[in-house]
């Protein structure tokens, strides 16, 4: 029995299709000990959306016939970022400019031409 996507977040979410025969009637579909939201069923599919979850896990389909041979679902763990550096290079702030509307210094005064 195929099952696409064969891998989703850990934090489950993934709408997640298996196929294959007899599979009408489904009235439970398992990602290892954790029960999935069925969304549709026919007799040649059922479309879930995967519980949250860790490592590999075998999904079945349960209907009145029984419960499917078992597939494997790999959940993927988010990127993390352990360190954090500064980039390479000759890289300076940029300078502030003031807030749009903030008010200007005060100007001075002209000096008016010399008189002679």
């Amino acid at each position: 029995m195929p099952i696409d996507p064969n891998q989703g977040s850990t934090g489950g979410g993934a709408a997640v299709t298996l196929t294959g025969t007899g599979l009408e009637n489904a009235s439970e579909v398992r990602f290892g000990t954790k029960s999935a939201t069925i969304t549709a069923n026919t007799a040649t599919s059922v479309s879930v959306v995967a519980p949250s979850g860790a490592g590999v896990v075998a999904a079945t389909v349960t209907t009145p016939g029984g419960t499917s041979n078992p597939v494997a679902f790999y959940y993927v763990p988010p990127p993390v970022i352990s360190t954090s550096r500064p980039l390479p290079g000759p890289w300076r702030a940029a300078p502030r400019s003031p807030s749009p509307g903030a008010a200007s210094p005060p100007r001075r005064p002209r000096r008016s031409a010399r008189r002679r």
